[in-house]
């Protein structure tokens, strides 16, 4: 397990926080070694087709894009947040968090 922790890819952080979750919770997991599948009839053809489908889905998305559905995201939990929030006295008169425009 302490070699997991070497490595920066998001992915092993996943894993690594799952198994401490599943640790908290009383399960066991064992990491185990699997030998590469060299040697095995078609793999590399195989491969070299996952390669190139996972190549193809590679397209940038532009930052406008992406700053748009953030603040899309964000106003949307915000709205949610402030629903949920029956009690608050400003609930009467506004029906929407401060800066919010209704869309």
């Amino acid at each position: 397990m302490t070699s997991l922790h070497r490595f920066s890819h998001p992915l092993t952080f996943n894993i690594l926080e799952l198994h401490d979750k599943l640790a908290c919770r009383g399960f066991s997991v064992l990491f185990c070694w699997v030998p590469s599948h060299v040697g095995i009839s078609g793999n590399e053809h195989a491969d070299n087709l996952a390669k190139s489908a996972t190549d193809s889905l590679n397209c940038p998305v532009p930052l406008s894009d992406i700053k748009k559905y953030v603040k899309i995201k964000l106003h949307s939990n915000w709205q949610s947040q402030w629903n949920l929030k029956d009690a608050n006295k400003l609930h009467s008169i506004k029906h929407l968090p401060a800066g919010l425009v209704a869309s």
